[in-house]
């Protein structure tokens, strides 16, 4: 994966609606799920360390990242980690050493584009993009057993964004649900721009709502409410 400071999406990992799980469980109530020290949930393989808070340096990007380590050796480290359909996803942070203007006891450094599936065999692990459509800074997903919805966005004319409500299925990976919620001028660097999208409490929908926010700005209460539902 390409990884670019000036890409980041931080609130999008630090505001996702729902704990990943096996398809079988869309049917359950969608829960918020923090990282935490200690084992990940369902391997025993990997555990996460102590949070340190990770900085780009320029007042855009904070978020606490957890180590990640297999059998005392460090892979990586993530800022979310999601088990979905028996895949393992994880937004992963990286370092750079020429970030210095950070708070004592920071580190200088960014986030990566998006998820990754982590995979393992014969005791090797590697990272593997995950690949979603019009994915971009935007963003901003969440998660509800298989289900990842996310903003989709794409240019348009005079320098304005198409904004979609965008339906992913981590069990067989197709997009399931893709509508346009309309054309607007973004002029912010917040990844959280858009609110994320929110799960019904049985996982059995999932409603886009820009304006859905403490202070909407008009462009985004020009958008459609949309709400999509997963493929059963």
């Amino acid at each position: 994966m390409r990884l670019n400071q000036s890409f980041l999406c931080v609130a999008a990992l630090l505001l996702v609606c729902a704990q990943a799980g096996p398809t079988a469980a869309l049917g359950r109530k969608c829960a918020d799920s923090p990282l935490k020290e200690g084992a990940v949930a369902g391997r025993d393989d990997l555990r996460l360390g102590p949070p340190v808070v990770f900085d780009d340096g320029v007042g855009i990007t904070t978020g606490r990242c957890h180590q990640l380590s297999a059998g005392g050796r460090a892979l990586a480290w993530v800022i979310d980690v999601r088990e979905a359909a028996g895949r393992l996803l994880v937004w992963r942070c990286v370092e750079d050493p020429a970030v210095t203007d950070v708070e004592p006891g920071a580190r200088g450094g960014y986030f990566a584009e998006g998820y990754e599936e982590l995979t393992s065999s014969g005791g090797t692990y590697s990272f593997k993009e995950v690949r979603l459509p019009l994915w971009g800074h935007f963003s901003n997903p969440s998660f509800c057993g298989a289900g990842l919805a996310y903003w989709g966005t794409e240019p348009a004319r005079g320098g304005k964004v198409r904004a979609y409500a965008m339906l992913f299925d981590l069990g067989p990976m197709r997009l399931t649900g893709k509508r346009l919620a309309g054309t607007l001028a973004i002029e912010s660097d917040s990844p959280d721009f858009f609110p994320p999208p929110r799960w019904s409490a049985t996982g059995a929908a999932v409603t886009f709502d820009a304006g859905a926010t403490p202070d909407p700005s008009a462009p985004r209460r020009a958008l459609r409410r949309i709400t999509l539902r997963p493929a059963r």
